[in-house]
């Protein structure tokens, strides 16, 4: 139907666009002939179209009619319902809604058609004024010109002739009278007539030529000819599109009384919906401690209830006529008995496809498929039922059949994705005890669908569904003390235990009287583990991927490229992006979606997605200003959006870092020929902050503008903040300005500096503080204006080597010259590389040894070097050893202060 409309839209717009233009000719006389054979082509276009036209006109009234049926139909299944029958209620509300949506989805553009048509019949006035003015000049378009009355035929004739290629042949039969031309038939190819007296009527008001001397030329016989046959195409193009245009009008006419109609209904749904909300969340029903007190005239009053919709026990020809619906009697038991039956047919089927498997295939005869067999056959059979119901409710053109198997495919899907999850993600051996874990939910959900299904009446659901939830979370409880043990499963414990939790919350509100509240929690619940339990399998199946596939395609690029930071995770982007997109990006915002697409699956259950649709994306908190300006719109749909967006712009963020980091490594190690870089050899604090404030500063603007927070409001909150940190906040300022000197270079993650006694790595720059790790494994934090006035000093900035002086004393009289031979010899063993291939020892000043000092009891020796900055402490510590062992081998003793004591 859709289609249909929207075809008969596009030909009526395709009407209303020009299809010629003359442009200027060589001379008058041929713009003239031009013009005529655009408008000839013209009028046979709109004889086509026009046949089109008719037909899908009838097409469109077909329509019209079965909307309008369907229109009155849903008045009155609305207007009929019993306030005591909420489901019956929520579906006429629900179907209603349906059909107001799809109307104005698929109503024509009618007020664009006329407006289009309105500017083409203008066109056409203009146009056949000026034909008419010129030379010699028409008085009036009222009466046949003798020169038109003469030359009609011939120009029929030929205008024929001149477009028979064109697959048009036609010959009009003029009449000329006294009154004018009148054109009765012509005669197309096909052997098919069109009357063409329309043509006579339009060419009756042809008056005859005005003469005047004045007029600085005439237009010839041919001329006059083309023109008089311009005038008759311009007048018959626009009594076609003034007669297409009052049809366009007619239609809209009945379509706005249609629409009117459901306009009414929709307002009373609305209202209605409103009431549904006000019980559901206000109101409730009866308390059941209520209903236990007065329990045997509560269950007659249910039981009547029941008969009354299920038209039972009741021989009444009023009730032989209700038993005959869709909806009452014994189609809903024929339902039951159907779906049992396919229920039956499904579990045989299962059955024997799982033996089967089992005998034949190598692959189903291990232990595992062993003990995962029940499950397998519950999956299998469940699919085999869904295949079914999908297939009876397209093959059955039932009403309650095509809604109950909708449900029922859903409450499938529900089910199939519990078992897949536990299949792929639980180990067999512990599969059964899992599944025990679920099967109080999935089967109360069952029985909540069924409700559904069979639109029970509100005091049965009052009567007989509080005891049925209180005996499943006694159940549930049960099973979850039994396998609390579970360590290898504690995410399904989780989840067992808040099922508990929402089970336990549900009967709380049942009892207390809200039954509709508590079966929407429960049926939200139920569809959210389920999304739950779809997300931790496909993050499970990512993790396998990666450590089967991806952990094969890393050292495959490691071979081909050089990894200079094999313990980041990002050193392999190129490889692991599509996989880091769907772990950091795409399973984090399924989970976030996941709430509100449970909630909106939950409420089109009971068709009550009216309801969540305005409670989703109504503003609960709507802040304006005195002119009423939206200042600040807060709803539940653009929280969840915003939420979303953050792990999209943290991927965003993630990856741009990553591929501009190996950019920057793979750049200097072209440049230097280097397979191992320090982390300090390039700068990445400042393109990795400008990355986020360009990846972040997005975000936020994409944020305001969809929480629409007017700039206005913005640029005040700015003034004031540029205000207060200029007054008040002097030091922030001034570390902020520091930090950006700092990350442009002059300081750079992994230089070694010492500022105020401290010496230390720098692990991390910001835009207040710098934090460098000291040799004895603490951090600690400078502001940046310290690290300024402190004049701290970058060990590595020029050089990654500092001036490294060991001194040791050796006894007066000792050999200096054979101490420093000793000493340069065994200082050979210092010369080694460290992790990333440097020189621990700077190579182009070595080693040296000299005298240093003349002491009180020894010469001291001084072995001197250049050593790299943060192998300082681990060098010396070597160095000493070395120097200890080395003369101490060799007889050289290191004299120590002595005091000798005499006593009397």
């Amino acid at each position: 139907m859709k289609k249909k409309l929207l075809s008969i839209c596009a030909l009526a717009l395709a009407l209303a666009i020009p299809a010629y233009a003359v442009f200027n000719e060589k001379d008058f006389a041929r713009t003239l002939s031009i013009l005529r054979s655009e408008l000839h082509q013209e009028n046979v276009k709109m004889e086509q179209m026009r046949a089109r036209l008719d037909m899908n006109n009838e097409v469109q009234h077909q329509q019209l009619v079965d909307m309008t049926k369907r229109c009155n139909e849903l008045a009155l299944i609305l207007y009929s319902q019993n306030q005591d029958y909420t489901f019956d209620m929520t579906y006429a509300l629900e179907e209603v809604t349906k059909q107001y949506n799809e109307y104005h989805k698929q109503r024509m553009p009618y007020d664009e058609i006329v407006a289009r048509l309105n500017l083409e019949i203008e066109r056409y006035e203009y146009l056949a004024e000026a034909l008419r003015r010129l030379p010699p000049v028409l008085d009036k378009i009222e009466a046949v010109p003798d020169s038109l009355s003469a030359v009609m035929d011939t120009i029929l004739v030929h205008e024929a002739a001149h477009h028979h290629e064109d697959g048009f042949d036609f010959v009009g039969k003029a009449d000329t009278t006294a009154e004018g031309i009148h054109l009765h038939e012509h005669t197309h190819f096909d052997g098919t007539t069109h009357d063409h007296s329309h043509h006579a009527d339009l060419l009756d008001r042809i008056s005859d030529y005005e003469t005047s001397a004045d007029e600085p030329f005439y237009l010839d016989e041919q001329g006059q000819a083309d023109r008089d046959s311009c005038l008759a195409y311009t007048l018959n193009l626009l009594e076609m599109y003034t007669a297409f245009r009052d049809k366009i009008v007619m239609d809209n006419d009945h379509y706005e009384g249609m629409s009117n109609r459901l306009e009414e209904s929709y307002n009373y749904a609305r209202k209605r919906y409103r009431l549904i909300q006000k019980r559901i969340f206000i109101d409730g029903q009866d308390n059941y401690f209520t209903v236990l007190r007065t329990l045997p005239r509560y269950a007659r009053m249910a039981f009547q209830d029941a008969r009354h919709k299920y038209s039972m026990g009741d021989t009444t020809a009023d009730a032989a006529v209700l038993r005959e619906s869709e909806w009452r009697g014994p189609l809903v038991s024929l339902f039951i008995v159907y779906i049992l039956a396919f229920i039956g047919i499904a579990t045989l089927l299962s059955n024997v496809v799982v033996r089967f498997l089992r005998k034949r295939k190598q692959l189903f005869q291990t232990e595992s498929f062993r003990l995962r067999s029940p499950l397998v056959t519950l999956l299998s059979g469940v699919v085999i039922f869904a295949l079914t119901v999908m297939i009876a409710g397209l093959s059955v053109k039932h009403n309650f059949f095509r809604v109950a198997s909708g449900l029922l495919l859903v409450y499938a899907w529900l089910l199939v994705a519990i078992l897949v999850s536990l299949l792929i993600r639980i180990p067999a051996k512990h599969i059964r005890k899992i599944w025990r874990l679920y099967l109080p939910v999935v089967l109360l959900g069952l029985i909540v669908i069924t409700f559904r299904i069979i639109f029970i009446p509100n005091r049965l659901v009052n009567l007989i569904f509080p005891p049925i939830v209180l005996g499943f979370t006694i159940w549930q409880y049960v099973i979850c003390r039994r396998v609390r043990d579970a360590k290898e499963a504690r995410g399904d414990m989780l989840y067992a235990w808040i099922s508990f939790a929402v089970m336990l919350g549900t009967t709380v509100i049942v009892w207390a009287g809200y039954v509709l509240l508590g079966i929407q929690i429960f049926i939200w619940w139920l569809f959210q583990l389920t999304a739950i339990e779809t997300i931790t399998a496909l993050y499970l199946l990512v993790e396998r991927y990666d450590e089967k596939y991806l952990k094969r395609r890393k050292l495959e690029y490691k071979k081909s490229h050089t990894i200079y930071e094999p313990d980041r995770k990002d050193a392999y982007i190129a490889v692991t992006w599509l996989s880091d997109f769907v772990k950091k990006a795409v399973l984090p915002i399924l989970t976030v979606l996941s709430i509100p697409a449970c909630l909106w699956f939950a409420a089109n259950v009971f068709d009550l997605t009216e309801i969540c649709r305005e409670l989703f994306f109504k503003p609960f908190f709507n802040l304006s200003d005195k002119a009423g300006n939206a200042i600040l719109h807060l709803s539940l749909y653009k929280l969840v959006l915003v939420s979303a967006m953050f792990f999209l712009f943290r991927y965003i963020s993630y990856v741009v870092k990553a591929f501009y980091r190996r950019l920057r490594f793979d750049r200097l190690s072209a440049k230097e020929g280097k397979t191992m870089i320090h982390d300090n050899e390039i700068n990445f604090t400042l393109a990795n902050n400008v990355i986020s404030i360009l990846v972040w500063g997005s975000y936020i603007v994409m944020t305001v503008v969809m929480l629409r927070i007017p700039m206005g409001a913005l640029s005040i909150v700015a003034a004031g903040l540029a205000t207060g940190l200029g007054l008040a906040m002097k030091d922030i300022l001034n570390n902020f300005i520091y930090g950006i000197q700092l990350m442009s270079g002059r300081l750079r993650v992994g230089d070694y500096i010492e500022c105020d006694g401290v010496r230390g790595k720098v692990t991390s720059i910001s835009y207040q503080t710098t934090q460098i790790e000291t040799v004895e494994d603490t951090l600690i934090a400078f502001t940046n204006t310290t690290l300024f006035n402190k004049n701290f000093k970058n060990l590595t900035r020029g050089s990654a080597y500092e001036y490294v002086k060991v001194a040791v004393g050796v006894s007066y009289g000792t050999d200096v010259e054979k101490v420093r031979t000793l000493l340069l010899e065994a200082s050979q063993k210092l010369l080694t590389k460290d992790k990333y291939g440097r020189n621990l020892v700077d190579p182009k000043r070595g080693i040296s040894v000299s005298v240093d000092n003349f002491g009180d009891s020894s010469i001291d020796i001084a072995m001197k070097q250049y050593v790299l900055v943060e192998e300082r402490y681990s060098y010396l510590a070597r160095a000493r050893e070395l120097i200890y062992n080395t003369l101490n081998e060799n007889g050289i003793e290191i004299p120590f202060p002595q005091r000798d004591v005499h006593i009397k």
